[in-house]
C-alpha cells in the first residue's frame, strides 16, 4: 500500500541577528607500492572540550577516537597539522562504523581563523545521543583502509606528521517540539549559534519549512536530520532574499530541524 500524502503544510521560523554555516565533504583514493603494513591506531576516548595529539607515522596511518553523547548536540571536530607533511582528513562514523561525515580542508571555512593552515580539517554536524568514532588521518593515506582488504596489494603511508584533534559542542538552543502548522521565534547571536527543534511527522507529508529574518543581518540556513542522524535535506537561500525555505515530502517519523 502506498503511503498517503496530505496537502502541503507550512512550518515557519522567525529569527533575529546573524549567523552562517558552510560544510565541506571530500574523500580520496590513491594507490602506492611499499613493503610496509601500516595499521590504524587506537587513541581511546575523547571528551567534549578535549584536545588530543597524535602522529601519523610509517606504521600508523590513522587514529581512532570514540565519544558518547547523552543528548542531541551541535558537534564540532577539528584536526590541525602541527608539523610534518600531513593534509588532515576526518571521518566521523556511527556506532556501526558507518561513515556519516567526512572533511578534508574545511577548517578555515568553519572557523574563519586567519592563522589556520588551508589544509586543516573540520566537521560540524548535529548528532543525536549515541556513541561515535572519529578517524583522524591524512588525505593522501585515506585509501589504506580499503586497500588492506586486498592481500596482494602492497601499501605504504604517503604522508607523516603530528596533529591536534579537538572535540567541542557549539552553543545551540533547544527549541523543543514544533508542530506541523506551528511557529517559533528565537534569537541567534554570539551566545546561541542556532536552534534545534523536534518535528514529528505522523504520516508521509509534503512540508514547507521557512526561516525568516525579522531584524539584523541573518543569512538563514536550515537542516533536517532523521532519527538515524542522517541529513535529509537542507537549504540556504530558498526563500525571499537570504531567507531559507525547505519544501520536501517527509516520510513518517521523528526529525530534528536545525535553524541557524
Amino acid at each position: 500500500m502506498k503511503p498517503s500524502i496530505t496537502p502541503s503544510r507550512t512550518i515557519r521560523f522567525v529569527f533575529l541577528a546573524a549567523a552562517s554555516i558552510l560544510a565541506l565533504s571530500l574523500s580520496a583514493c590513491i594507490l602506492s607500492d611499499s613493503d610496509s603494513e601500516p595499521e590504524m591506531g587506537n587513541g581511546g576516548t575523547i571528551s567534549v572540550g578535549q584536545t588530543k595529539t597524535g602522529s601519523i607515522t610509517s606504521d600508523k596511518y590513522a587514529w581512532r577516537y570514540t565519544f558518547t553523547l547523552t543528548e542531541t548536540k551541535m558537534v564540532v571536530i577539528t584536526m590541525e597539522a602541527v608539523n610534518g607533511e600531513i593534509d588532515p582528513f576526518l571521518d566521523l562514523r556511527d556506532s556501526n562504523d558507518i561513515s556519516i561525515a567526512t572533511d578534508d580542508d574545511g577548517y578555515w571555512d568553519l572557523e574563519q581563523d586567519w592563522q589556520a593552515e588551508d589544509l586543516d580539517a573540520a566537521i560540524r554536524t548535529v548528532l543525536v545521543p549515541g556513541t561515535y568514532t572519529i578517524v583522524a588521518m591524512s588525505f593522501e593515506n585515506a585509501y589504506i583502509e580499503q586497500m588492506q582488504m586486498h592481500e596482494d596489494v602492497e601499501i605504504s603511508v604517503l604522508e607523516t606528521g603530528d596533529f591536534a584533534l579537538t572535540l567541542r559542542t557549539d552553543p545551540v538552543g533547544d527549541g523543543g517540539t514544533i508542530a506541523i502548522g506551528g511557529n517559533a521565534s528565537n534569537t541567534i547571536d554570539d551566545v546561541t549559534y542556532g536552534w534545534l527543534y523536534t518535528l514529528t511527522v505522523p504520516v508521509a507529508t509534503s512540508l514547507s519549512i521557512d526561516m525568516e529574518m525579522t531584524s539584523g543581518t541573518l543569512d538563514a540556513y536550515l537542516e533536517v536530520y532523521n532519527s538515524s542522524n542522517t541529513l535529509v535535506t537542507a537549504n540556504d537561500d530558498g526563500g525571499t532574499g537570504s531567507n531559507s525555505r525547505i519544501q520536501y515530502t517527509f516520510a513518517a517519523g521523528t526529525y530534528t530541524v536545525f535553524a541557524t
